[in-house]
């Protein structure tokens, strides 16, 4: 077979011989651009596994969610963060007040509340608090149904720009 090509070779034309290189030169540019991409695409599903696993990861789940809690503080160096969240239980396409309560802060010029879903794309959900009084906000919004059932939450309570707490919590249908 191979002394049958090799023949084929010396009797072949100057262009025959051109088109047979360009059609090595063109598979074997497929073969390197289809290698990248792989590499790529491998690289790229890496990187979302880990992000993935990185905000799963950072912020525990409340056990017994908001469903079953009157409300969720926290404490950090003097500073704490009472969040709550009603009517209970919290439901989806349903109007919800979020109220928050800062003691030790300091007049914050906007606190902000972002909900997103873990793992999914909801769209933006980002709202401003009104200030009640000195310490109490509040803001109403609806939280959307995810079409794939899931209904775990996160809520960031971001006071002056900067992300003062992170809660999950999980919603009825």
């Amino acid at each position: 077979m191979a002394g049958c090509f090799e023949q084929s070779m010396k009797e072949a034309s100057p262009e025959t011989m051109s088109k047979i290189l360009r059609s090595c030169r063109i598979v074997m540019e497929r073969k390197i651009v289809s290698r990248l991409m792989l590499s790529i695409l491998l690289l790229l599903s890496a990187l979302l596994y880990f992000q993935w696993l990185a905000v799963r990861e950072k912020v525990p789940v409340l056990e017994n969610s908001f469903l079953d809690l009157e409300n969720v503080s926290e404490i950090t160096a003097g500073k704490e963060v009472v969040v709550e969240i009603g009517p209970k239980p919290i439901q989806t396409m349903k109007l919800l007040l979020f109220q928050v309560k800062l003691n030790g802060y300091r007049n914050p010029e906007k606190v902000v509340i972002d909900l997103s879903m873990p793992g999914m794309v909801m769209g933006i959900n980002r709202f401003t608090l009104k200030k009640i009084d000195s310490d109490n906000y509040e803001g109403k919004t609806i939280i959307p149904s995810c079409t794939t059932g899931k209904t775990l939450w996160l809520a960031k309570i971001i006071i002056n720009h900067n992300i003062e707490k992170e809660i999950r919590f999980n919603v009825q249908k």
